[in-house]
């Protein structure tokens, strides 16, 4: 006998592991490195209206990246996958040869609490499962509400370099390498911090330090 309790909603979505790679490097900069803070301790990641969300912060700076999927109709509710298992991804897919005569593939299957991973390309395919770092019972803390805010003067700011310079080793598209654009949003705000990429839109915050 299936109860509802049984019942698993089955989510999936496919996109190029190279830009996946990117995503996932990129934002995995920004995640808390303490197992104990399991909500912010590796990368949240979401699919809706044919955009894939994905995001980290460890309370002192934060990186979002969206890039569109091919099917528009899938769907992925916003699941956290672990630290650790972020840069076991990163590894496989950088372990792959760089010129293929295909991109690989990388597909995310979610039931319940379980993210499924495969990595496929023309030499082949690799599985690995994801148990969910937040398992549904603490979301990842809400961030709309920081980014696109109005532009304001600060006459000086304090900041943590070694902070800001991770930022530089986010991928971009910028021919002549790495490029940072800053807004300032008033005393005591966080930074906005773009990085120009043809695929992925990059937002970043970068908390000011306290004189």
């Amino acid at each position: 006998m299936t109860t509802i309790q049984d019942s698993k909603v089955m989510q999936e979505v496919s996109l190029n592991a190279y830009l996946a790679r990117d995503l996932f490097d990129g934002t995995s900069l920004m995640a808390c490195r303490d197992e104990g803070l399991s909500t912010i301790n590796g990368i949240a990641l979401s699919v809706a209206d044919g955009v894939m969300k994905v995001v980290a912060t460890d309370r002192y700076r934060m990186l979002t990246g969206d890039i569109e999927v091919e099917d528009k109709d899938n769907i992925l509710d916003q699941l956290l996958i672990p630290l650790r298992d972020v840069k076991i991804i990163i590894s496989a897919i950088k372990s792959l040869p760089k010129r293929m005569v295909k991109d690989p593939i990388l597909n995310l299957t979610r039931v319940g609490d379980v993210l499924t991973v495969e990595l496929v390309s023309v030499t082949g395919s690799a599985t690995c499962t994801v148990l969910l770092g937040d398992k549904g019972e603490q979301p990842f803390p809400p961030y709309s509400h920081l980014l696109n805010r109005d532009r304001l003067p600060v006459s000086v700011v304090s900041f943590n370099p070694q902070y800001m310079a991770d930022f530089s080793k986010v991928a971009t598209s910028n021919p002549k390498g790495s490029c940072l654009n800053v807004t300032f949003t008033g005393e005591g705000y966080p930074m906005e911090i773009t990085i120009p990429h043809d695929k992925i839109t990059w937002k970043g915050l970068l908390m000011p330090m306290r004189k």
